[in-house]
């Protein structure tokens, strides 16, 4: 018999929160789980505690469980994922040294919405012209929406982040500290690290991840692939125990609650006005994590796939590799939609749909009733359809390409 004893990592981040709701209020208990929540610094901590077993599962970066699926990791098996946390919750950041020296750029710095990146872009290239030390940005893993979500934003302003700044990886909990030591010059990451640098003084939140993509897929719920096997029901408990979480923080009554939890110091550690903002939306919705369990739980496939021709965009792909069909075989949307079956959840009938193309609210047919997907337009305009990856790539000229497109999806 599998074991009903589970230990997870988790990132002090604030969508640790369905985590957290779920432990403290008896959620994993009531479905006979004994679980065990282990805080740890940085993503590179938790993949390398999960490959060894010391952890069962994690709060994790989507874009690890696809990196894995396509052979980029050196996990010595494959990840999978049946659960996402949520969608959004990230932000970028700058210094109050970078701020001044883009406010200094023209008094349009910071209109438009999203900002541009194009005062950035003046800083960064005077830099490189006075042979000074090109812009030091942080995220935090290579394989993250961070990473990409911060590369698009350049991108759009004409920047090669491989060539005219500086990327480096930074562990969440350190951007803020490292940022006040003039170590970095800005960061992305997730709440509440953006919140606690604005509300101090330390930096300026200029950019949130919802500006760039709203509907940007960010933590899920990763386990080794053959854990998923060996523990299948166990791992569809845990799923049922996060979905009812994620009910929860659907209220504002449960939001409240998190906050309080996330700012002890097993947790987070910081002011509860800090992180309150990205729960409760206080300081403007799009530095919330989106939780809806009928749409921001789901494993979409199309958002994997766009993860993946991510890393081709930028380099870190560069060996033909079958995208969709490794994708399918660890975005396992299957076992969401059993568990979402038996918590009486709608989920999505279909595993895929056109991605960042939307400026309204769209109605998904579900069988016979419908679904609503939120507003998901990405900021310059360019949807992604998981029918046609080519044509998608094709419309960038900022990127890092080693691969030809007809390489992309053969098995």
């Amino acid at each position: 018999m599998a074991s009903r004893t589970v230990r997870i990592g988790f990132i002090p981040l604030s969508d640790a929160a369905p985590l957290i709701i779920a432990k403290h209020e008896g959620l994993f208990e009531a479905l006979g789980l004994e679980v065990t929540l282990s805080r740890e610094h940085s993503w590179a901590r938790i993949r390398d505690k999960l490959a060894v077993g010391g952890l069962d599962a994690a709060h994790l970066l989507s874009p690890m469980v696809v990196a894995s699926a396509l052979g980029l990791s050196p996990m010595p098996g494959p990840l999978a994922t049946a659960f996402a946390f949520n969608l959004n919750g990230n932000g970028i950041t700058v210094s109050n040294a970078l701020f001044k020296a883009m406010q200094a750029h023209g008094p349009d710095a910071f209109e438009g919405h999203p900002v541009s990146a194009d005062a950035l872009r003046y800083v960064a290239l005077d830099r490189l012209e006075k042979g000074q030390p090109p812009l030091t940005l942080a995220m935090v893993y290579p394989f993250s929406s961070h990473n990409y979500l911060l590369r698009y934003w350049l991108g759009a302003a004409g920047l090669h982040p491989d060539r005219d700044v500086r990327l480096i990886v930074v562990p969440p909990p350190d951007m803020v500290r490292l940022c006040e030591a003039d170590s970095i010059d800005g960061f992305c990451v997730g709440e509440p690290w953006n919140t606690l640098a604005q509300h101090t003084g330390i930096g300026h939140r200029i950019v949130a991840g919802a500006d760039i993509w709203p509907a940007a897929p960010e933590k899920v719920l990763g386990v080794k692939a053959t854990w998923m096997e060996e523990n299948a029901e166990t791992h569809l408990l845990l799923i049922r125990a996060l979905l009812r979480a994620n009910q929860r923080l659907m209220t504002e009554d449960g939001r409240r609650a998190a906050a309080q939890l996330l700012s002890e110091e097993q947790y987070i550690g910081i002011g509860t006005s800090h992180i309150a903002p990205s729960l409760t939306g206080s300081e403007g919705p799009e530095w919330c994590s989106l939780y809806d369990p009928t749409f921001a739980t789901f494993p979409w496939l199309s958002k994997a796939i766009w993860t993946a021709l991510q890393m081709v965009r930028w380099g870190q792909l560069t060996e033909p590799v079958g995208i969709e069909g490794a994708v399918e075989r660890a975005f396992r949307t299957d076992i969401y939609r059993h568990a979402a079956l038996l918590e009486h959840i709608p989920s999505p009938a279909i595993d895929s749909v056109i991605e960042g193309g939307s400026k309204q609210p769209r109605k998904l047919m579900n069988g016979k009733t419908q679904i609503t997907l939120p507003a998901d337009h990405i900021m310059d305009g360019k949807p992604f359809n998981p029918a046609l990856p080519d044509r998608y790539l094709e419309q960038f000229f900022r990127h890092s390409i080693r691969l030809k497109t007809d390489e992309l999806f053969s098995e």
